[in-house]
């Protein structure tokens, strides 16, 4: 009887520690955190599908392009308890090798992040903060871009001098020959379209972004298919761009031409008076002018 307590114990004992090691912050002296009056607030990650390592700070955290990641917003409570942060909510920007800063945050997102994709090579920033936003922490992380081989020329035979060979510079993409509307849709507010980029010939992929009013960054849009981006609603200011690349090298919004990027702006008033029976002169609009041509055709009519 005595063994079988002490194995029922020992049992309880072992799935505690598999629940603290999964759910648990990994925190160390140099974490950054931020104090609030209900505890202590921390944002940490660990590479997706790897449950059982522990969760890390952006210091300690290199994870490859094009690799999954997790985040969690972290609470630690005055005594000790550790919990996911209440009405937590996750929001993230990155810093390209170029300096363009590009917001990644998504509507959806809450607490905790899960299989996130990091598409870009650049300087990553997380924050975790309550829906008052009086409590948040924030940690950064660096995503090297994929390196590059630059291929060995070959070497001089002697005596007789061999044809030095050159090497192929890599690849640069700086331009697109146009972007648009697949299937020629007509962007109605409200309808849901989608982009196809053309490229030039030797172009591998695709890589789409979008914003829908002019004080917003540019947002990473999916790519459905080859040059083909996944749907997007309509709103009345939406700017589309195209971005065509050659291996892991793509053109970017410093340098992309005009062709790269759709522009369609209906939130536009129309001018007063345009159109109106009252604009006599066709200027579209309606003023002295307009009154002027009234009263000498009123004179004519009455003489």
């Amino acid at each position: 009887m005595k063994v079988a307590k002490l194995a029922l114990c020992l049992l309880v004992v072992g799935v505690f520690a598999l629940i603290v090691r999964a759910t648990a912050p990994f925190v160390t002296p140099v974490q950054a955190q931020t104090a609030c009056s209900s505890g202590t607030v921390n944002t940490q990650f660990r590479q997706s599908a790897a449950a059982e390592t522990p969760w890390v700070h952006g210091a300690v955290f290199a994870p490859a392009q094009n690799s999954f990641i997790d985040v969690n917003c972290f609470m630690t409570a005055s005594n000790g308890t550790v919990s996911l942060l209440s009405t937590g909510r996750i929001t993230a920007t990155v810093v390209t090798p170029q300096g363009q800063t590009v917001n990644l945050t998504q509507s959806s997102w809450g607490n905790t992040l899960r299989d996130y994709r990091l598409t870009q090579a650049g300087t990553y920033t997380f924050r975790c903060a309550n829906s008052a936003n009086s409590c948040a922490d924030s940690d950064t992380f660096t995503v090297a871009a994929t390196a590059q081989v630059t291929p060995t020329p070959a070497a001089q035979v002697t005596p007789t001098p061999a044809a030095q060979v050159t090497p192929t510079p890599a690849a640069t993409v700086s331009t697109c020959n146009s972007i648009s509307i697949d299937g020629n849709k007509t962007p109605t507010v409200g309808t849901r379209i989608q982009f196809r980029c053309n490229g030039p010939s030797n172009a591998t992929s695709y890589f789409f972004a979008y914003r829908r009013s002019t004080s917003e960054g540019m947002q990473p849009l999916a790519v459905a298919s080859g040059n083909l981006s996944a749907e997007l609603e309509v709103s009345p200011f939406l700017q589309v761009q195209c971005n065509p690349c050659i291996g892991t090298t793509c053109a970017t919004a410093t340098n992309v031409n005009a062709q790269c990027t759709y522009t369609k702006d209906q939130s536009v008033s129309p001018t007063p008076g345009a159109g109106s029976v009252a604009d006599l002169n066709k200027d579209g609009k309606v003023d002295i002018n307009d009154y002027k041509l009234f009263l000498e055709e009123y004179l004519k009519f009455v003489q």
